[in-house]
């Protein structure tokens, strides 16, 4: 199928809990720029947390956009079907095209299809979020997670391990369709002269692994005495990590960032020398893909990350970074190689830019809007 066979839509729909007023940057922000430049009108019907401070972001706009905010005061009411059909299912008229990201979202992309206001469902596997919750609310996500799946028309996957379990458990054909990275964004930045720097940019969450990384410091600070690690990003444990920072003598040379708009982020990336991407093991991490590892990659960085999930792989087969065990010797003793390193950091940088570019958004997404053509005939 050429590009001039390729249909342009009357209507798209685009449903997640992502809040706009308050996440910087995700799959969804990308997603939404590529499709607006194929359909005549697209909307989006996403969470506003009221129980939330909201932060400055880069939410896409266009002239065909349209944002439909809902209000929750808190994640928890997402749990009720009720509150959570009435307030985010009450779109009017009917759409070619819906992508639904995630178990919630899914659930009301689900009961659109089946009242008849959506076409053709996609449902953008984007993480496994039972591994979020406690093993007594994990079943549940699961079970709503399960049936949007089973209901949609197409499923993308953002790692191969989603792919292979979704096939085991539910006996479909999934796509992959991995995260990107706006690559001309990130490549093009000059590198100034800066101290030896380490950057973690994401979410301050207990997944992150981060705590460990600022653990491990100190190891790395009895070699290179001037090497500092820059932390990009907020979430429920900033607080927390400063205090650690302090505990373990080394808020010194750890410096917190906070949120910055995600436009800036580039020259943060541009100041450092390593990426990490430690994710705590688990189902979570092996399920992974994230944004920051092709952000590194793009800003010719190599990453240490730990030994699991997509990530790891890449890592290692392509030569693009180190993946080790989630442990302080271990975590210290690769950020430390690679900066007593600098040629094998050079070398790894490179040749992780270039692989950068297969990932760049315009490139994931000409993938599915293919498939999806496909798909509907």
């Amino acid at each position: 199928m050429t590009n001039g066979d390729l249909p342009r839509y009357r209507h798209i729909l685009v449903i997640t809990t992502i809040d706009f007023d308050k996440v910087p940057n995700q799959r969804v922000h990308h997603l939404i720029n590529y499709w607006a430049n194929h359909a005549d009108q697209l909307d989006v019907v996403y969470t506003r947390y009221l129980n939330l401070r909201d932060q400055h972001t880069d939410r896409p706009r266009a002239a065909n956009i349209r944002y439909l905010p809902v209000p929750f005061n808190s994640h928890n009411e997402l749990f009720d079907d009720h509150v959570r059909s009435h307030r985010m299912a009450t779109v009017a008229g009917s759409y070619d095209l819906c992508f639904a990201e995630g178990p919630w979202a899914g659930a009301v992309g689900r009961l659109l299809l089946e009242r008849g206001q959506v076409r053709f469902l996609v449902y953008e596997d984007l993480d496994y979020f039972p591994a979020f919750f406690p093993p007594t609310m994990a079943p549940e996500v699961a079970a709503l997670e399960n049936g949007a799946i089973l209901a949609a028309h197409l499923v993308f996957c953002v790692s191969r391990e989603l792919v292979r379990r979704r096939a085991a458990e539910l006996s479909i054909k999934a796509y992959h369709s991995p995260n990107g990275v706006p690559f001309a964004a990130f490549a093009g930045q000059r590198r100034p002269r800066h101290r030896p720097t380490a950057i973690y940019a994401g979410a301050l969450d207990r997944w992150s692994g981060i705590d460990t990384v600022i653990r491990s410091w100190r190891r790395v600070r009895r070699r290179h005495r001037r090497a500092r690690l820059v932390v990009v990003g907020g979430g429920p444990h900033l607080r927390r990590l400063r205090r650690l920072a302090r505990r373990y003598r080394v808020s010194r040379s750890v410096v917190f960032r906070g949120h910055v708009p995600y436009s800036q982020l580039p020259r943060y990336l541009a100041r450092a020398d390593i990426g990490i991407a430690t994710l705590r093991p688990g189902e979570l991490a092996t399920c992974a893909f994230p944004l920051k590892f092709l952000e590194y990659m793009a800003a010719g960085l190599p990453t240490v990350c730990c030994n699991q999930g997509d990530m790891a792989a890449i890592a290692q087969i392509t030569e693009t970074g180190l993946a080790v065990r989630f442990r302080y010797s271990s975590i210290a003793g690769a950020i430390g190689r690679l900066l007593r390193r600098r040629s094998q950091r050079r070398v790894m940088g490179k040749r992780a830019q270039r692989l950068a570019w297969f990932y760049d958004w315009t490139n994931i997404f000409d993938q599915q809007l293919h498939i999806i053509a496909g798909a509907r005939g």
